[in-house]
């Protein structure tokens, strides 16, 4: 049992988050590939930038690349490139394509006062979301922030909420401005799964000591789909412009323009790899339409106290059979099954093994039911009693 006091000791002081968040991401990474079938994105790829000749793409071009979008059909897009200065020529075209192009939204950096104001053309409108992303003390991206609710000033969406209400056909923040509509998924918990402390505020300091304070509620992004490739369909923003693809392909989607190009440094590193931060967003919107319409569930994670339960069963189990087993070599053998067992508990949790409807019956879209610690501790119950 000194192995379990240990274990839950140095959990509680959050030294294991790390190594936990690890097994979390290995986890994710030997999940099957799938399509997210309502996203589609449009990429400006390093291919797109020689052809433009420029970064940013010029007023002009972005008009046509939105309008042309609109024109076949998709249900939002969400432009996740800022555009707060005007990039001429075409200035006058872009503020009236995003004037007419109801489904679109664009994107700010919060605070703006520190950030990055959102497009003129937009403001005053409902059409205005947050493209902050958070990143956890490794640097890796695994929560999204839904929704930013600051200390002063009104409730406002991401991005990726903010396109998947308006594919769905509602309101993300309330007609006051002032919170979250109740159909939004709920949030995680700071210490939800391998998280410590997963900080749910977001705090910036401005250079004349001016402070900014917000609250957040963030999902874990499920970046399972994305495990072996790419999660979605994506197009050439030049290949769009060109007439190379037929606007059909946008009808009744969810679209997402970004940079693909990696000299942009839009960028993160993610469970999956290095991804670009519109395939993110794109990642996040198509969860998030799924969990809305019953096509997937929100990826939880048990209770404090039913994780110290967990250890504690496989560390008591670990030791009713070493003290049942008298042989060196079964103790050995019943150590290793334990480890081997554990893991492949973690393992069809994570929807692979058995795929989504077994996961769910165990475990109803629990994000780690299965610790890698109840591993040792079984292990180590059978070696104390050696």
């Amino acid at each position: 049992m000194v192995s379990a006091s240990v274990t839950l000791f140095a959990r509680g002081q959050g030294l294991l988050e790390n190594f936990e968040l690890d097994v979390y991401d290995v986890l994710v990474r030997a999940h099957p590939a799938a399509t997210l079938d309502a996203v589609v994105a449009v990429s400006i790829t390093e291919e797109d930038l020689r052809k433009l000749g420029r970064w940013p793409i010029d007023d002009q071009r972005l008009a046509r690349l939105i309008r042309t979008v609109a024109s076949g059909g998709a249900v939002a897009i969400g432009l996740d490139i800022f555009r707060d200065l005007p990039q001429p020529p075409g200035s006058d075209s872009l503020r009236a394509a995003m004037n007419e192009t109801d489904q679109l939204i664009g994107i700010e950096l919060w605070p703006t006062d520190l950030g990055t104001p959102p497009p003129p053309a937009l403001q005053g409108t409902d059409r205005i979301a947050v493209a902050n992303l958070v990143r956890d003390p490794d640097g890796v991206v695994r929560r999204a922030v839904i929704g930013l609710m600051p200390a002063e000033g009104p409730t406002r969406p991401s991005l990726s909420l903010a396109v998947a209400s308006r594919a769905l056909g509602r309101r993300a923040v309330t007609a006051g401005g002032d919170q979250l509509e109740e159909w939004v998924p709920p949030g995680m918990t700071p210490t939800d799964g391998g998280y410590w402390w997963a900080e749910p505020t977001l705090r910036f300091e401005g250079a004349d000591g001016s402070a900014y304070e917000a609250s957040t509620r963030q999902i874990v992004i499920d970046f399972r789909p994305a495990a072996e490739g790419p999660a979605f369909v994506a197009y050439s923003a030049t290949d769009v412009l060109e007439g190379a693809v037929d606007p059909s392909v946008f009808a009744g989607k969810v679209v997402i323009i970004g940079s693909g190009a990696r000299s942009v440094r839009d960028t993160a590193p993610t469970p999956v790899g290095i991804l670009d931060g519109y395939e993110i967003q794109a990642i996040v919107t198509g969860q998030l339409v799924a969990i809305v319409r019953g096509e997937a569930t929100s990826l939880r994670s048990w209770s404090d106290m039913g994780e110290v339960g967990w250890i504690l069963f496989w560390c008591v189990l670990g030791v009713g059979l070493a003290t049942g087993i008298r042989s060196a070599p079964l103790l050995g053998g019943a150590a290793i099954a334990g480890l081997g067992g554990t893991f492949a508990i973690a393992w069809a949790s994570s929807g692979r093994a058995c795929g989504y409807p077994w996961r769910r019956l165990l475990w109803g879209g629990s994000r780690r039911p299965a610790l890698p610690w109840p591993c040792f501790e079984l292990a180590s119950g059978v070696l104390e009693r050696c």
